[in-house]
């Protein structure tokens, strides 16, 4: 589990990213991580056209707890 402070500046820091890529009309692709709750804090936090979701089935197969668990 990530301490709040260093939480609240990993998504300082993505809000950051993403709003200087929209100025450059670049959109930041993240792909899944191995929990979903991290993904939903990224997204519940920065709203921008400038940040999307890149599904990597890799990474499923890769943090599956069994093979062909994903």
């Amino acid at each position: 589990e990530c301490p709040a402070a260093v939480a609240e500046t990993v998504l300082a820091a993505y809000a950051w990213l993403v709003e200087q890529a929209g100025k450059q009309g670049v959109v930041i692709g993240i792909e899944n991580p191995r929990s979903d709750r991290h993904l939903d804090a990224l997204f519940g936090h920065i709203d921008s056209n400038s940040l999307g979701f890149c599904y990597d089935i890799s990474h499923d197969v890769l943090h599956a707890d069994e093979p062909g668990g994903y």
